[in-house]
């Protein structure tokens, strides 16, 4: 709903100064018309996409629980660093058969993404949020992790913490 706000914002500011500068020049008339029919609307649209490929869209789209083995964690980006992995799902055979699951994590929680470094190799269970639209700056895919933990060796039972 935000985002909406913002682009209605945005959309009146421009629509303000192209029609201020139409008016003052003499004899645009028409201009000032096709702007309203054709321009306006597309200004308009063009406004909302962009504001919300900035700030995401809809945070709470999916929410969920797999398991498998951390098998790669880097980071991505040209002006924002964002971690990013793959999960590989599955057990034994099934696993080698199935394409790995990407994920991101938030680049402000540095435990979250210690945790998961640490984890590499073994398996686990890790609980995410999907965006319909992710903000750029939190990373590549639509999914990112909030919790990690153990699971011990043929079981979906977590290891108890000590």
């Amino acid at each position: 709903m935000i985002w909406f706000i913002l682009a209605l914002i945005v959309f009146v500011i421009a629509l303000v100064f192209v029609l201020r500068s139409e008016i003052e020049s003499e004899g645009k008339i028409l201009l000032i018309g096709l702007f309203c029919v054709i321009g306006a609307p597309l200004l308009f649209a063009l406004t909302c996409l962009l504001v919300a490929c900035g700030s995401g869209v809809m945070p709470n789209y999916n929410k969920g629980v797999r398991e498998g083995y951390i098998t790669k964690l880097s980071e991505k980006g040209i002006i924002w660093k964002t971690p990013e992995g793959q999960l590989q799902v599955g057990a034994g055979e099934q696993a080698a058969l199935q394409a790995p699951w990407e994920f991101s994590l938030d680049p402000k929680n540095t435990e979250l993404r210690e945790r998961v470094a640490s984890m590499m190799g073994k398996r686990v269970r890790v609980t995410y949020e999907g965006w319909l639209i992710l903000p750029y700056r939190l990373g590549d895919t639509n999914v990112n992790i909030t919790n990690i933990e153990l699971v011990k060796d043929g079981s979906s039972v977590p290891e108890k913490k000590e």
